[in-house]
């Protein structure tokens, strides 16, 4: 039997969807579901995707399926931070609420 996540992979390749068309970083992943942010991040530390090491937060092998490290700059900053897999995410949310 095939998991969650495994037959979100097989409707996106059936509907021919990119799978980094879709990539949001929590900020952005948030306002699709009315959460800020740290609600968000916090979601998806819950959804076991992803976990808080030091001030980073950082994809489980369960959350690496989902998601990329992503390199961003600012003025005064360069880092990196996970963008997510927006369609795989909504599907796992309505999954936990229903």
């Amino acid at each position: 039997m095939m998991s969650l996540l495994e037959r979100i992979e097989v409707d996106a390749y059936e509907q021919h969807i990119n799978k980094y068309e879709y990539m949001l970083e929590p900020r952005d992943l948030g306002a699709e579901f009315k959460l800020s942010a740290v609600k968000m991040n916090k979601k998806l530390e819950e959804l076991g995707l992803q976990k808080k090491v030091g001030k980073s937060w950082i994809a489980t092998e369960e959350g690496q399926k989902i998601s990329v490290r992503n390199k961003f700059e600012t003025p005064f900053f360069t880092g990196y931070n996970l963008k997510w897999d927006v369609v795989k995410v909504r599907v796992l949310m309505r999954s936990v609420n229903s």
